[in-house]
């Protein structure tokens, strides 16, 4: 963790301004017509002039303000850290940002060596800013601010369940598994990308199920649900900090219960 708060508060609002002014950047192609490329040749992975304008901008004042420090984003190579690594997304749901559609974000964290210490999503349409560290959670938007916490939900048959795509558990070969839990949930939502994290942190969704996550799209959201006090971690219960198919849960019990459940029909 940080040596003291002081200097993790200062690392805060550093994530936060950045993220904030990479998603003034962003606004400036949103729903505006823009040339969208394609990464790779299987599954539609878009990006565009915004996805990398916007990681540049955040790069550069990470080099201008903390030179020592380290980056790791999604549109640029790696700059090697010793201790403190900066961890960049930023647009988290260019699918939904080309769409015209608000479930996109600015994604920003700080990892000590490989652990996610804080992170900030910001959806600068909405002008709401979601932080988190082990100082808790805090919700911004506009004058108001007030600390996060996630809900109680002690069981599946009580939970609303929030998951991107149904397309990405078919990438894994988990169709059964999103079935699995769907039929055991109250309510299941499509669509959200960074945005259910923030809602789970809110406590407004209890559980969030997901794929084949990259650390950039994930290391962001773990200090935001934690500090909510969730619970993040992959399918096998290990770390989530490198990606993978994770799952957030609002309440611990809740959690226990998803993993046993996925881990008695997945392998």
């Amino acid at each position: 963790m940080a040596t003291d708060s002081a200097e993790l508060r200062q690392y805060l609002d550093f994530a936060c301004r950045v993220a904030r002014q990479a998603g003034l950047k962003t606004l400036e192609y949103f729903r505006q017509p823009i040339k969208v490329d394609r990464k790779g040749s299987g599954v539609f992975d878009p990006v565009t002039e915004a996805d990398q304008t916007a990681e540049q901008l955040i790069r550069d004042e990470i080099t201008r303000h903390w030179p020592s420090h380290g980056i790791r984003g999604e549109e640029f190579e790696d700059v090697v850290g010793e201790r403190w690594t900066w961890v960049i997304d930023p647009i988290d749901g260019t699918r939904a940002f080309i769409s015209g559609m608000l479930h996109w974000g600015v994604l920003v964290a700080l990892c000590e060596h490989e652990k996610a210490t804080l992170g900030v999503m910001y959806q600068p349409f909405t002008d709401e800013l979601f932080m988190g560290s082990e100082l808790g959670a805090i919700y911004h938007h506009g004058d108001l601010e007030r600390r996060m916490e996630s809900r109680t939900c002690p069981s599946l048959p009580e939970a609303t369940l929030l998951t991107t795509s149904p397309r990405l558990f078919e990438k894994v070969g988990a169709t059964h598994v999103l079935q699995a839990l769907e039929s055991r949930v109250q309510l299941t939502r499509f669509g959200g990308d960074c945005y259910q994290y923030a809602m789970l942190a809110m406590g407004m969704a209890d559980l969030v199920v997901e794929t084949t996550l990259k650390p950039w799209d994930i290391q962001a959201l773990i200090p935001v649900v934690a500090g909510a006090g969730g619970s993040i971690t992959t399918w096998d219960g290990s770390d989530a900090n490198e990606g993978g198919n994770i799952v957030a849960s609002c309440d611990e019990r809740l959690h226990v219960q998803t993993l046993e459940m996925i881990q008695s029909i997945y392998t």
